[in-house]
């Protein structure tokens, strides 16, 4: 990790990208693994990187699910949510989605769960098979 961050000052913009990634993944699990995901972040913005972006809110969302903090889950989802239909990044659209129906269900939360699986999934079934519904 050390000799990563050392270089990292000369390194162009994808190299930079991928340098923030490594690290990210270095310190899964670890206090590390929020700074260097929210300098991911900023690096992300600055260079216009919006699936950068996207990953890195989602990233937050999951290392604060992992803790179990559940107010912070909640915010950092919903803004991953919405960058993501925003961007049709579809893949971390789906994983927040699933992430905060889990967190529902582990607080007991079911019907509310249930209600959130059927904003985001019976509409798009309902595209793919009308006559099923």
């Amino acid at each position: 990790m050390d000799s990563v961050l050392a270089v990292m000052p000369q390194m162009n913009d994808s190299e930079k990208d991928n340098a923030l990634r490594l690290l990210i993944m270095l310190t899964t699990g670890t206090p590390d693994e929020k700074y260097y995901t929210r300098s991911y972040l900023d690096e992300a913005r600055r260079q216009d990187n919006i699936e950068g972006e996207g990953f890195a809110l989602s990233r937050l969302a999951e290392a604060y699910f992992a803790q179990w903090d559940t107010d912070s889950v909640f915010i950092y989802a919903e803004e991953a949510i919405r960058f993501a239909q925003r961007h049709k990044l579809y893949v971390h659209l789906s994983d927040m989605r699933n992430m905060i129906i889990k967190r529902y269900q582990s607080q007991g939360r079911t019907l509310t769960a249930l209600r959130m699986a059927e904003e985001a999934f019976v509409p798009r079934f309902s595209l793919c098979f009308p006559r099923l519904l």
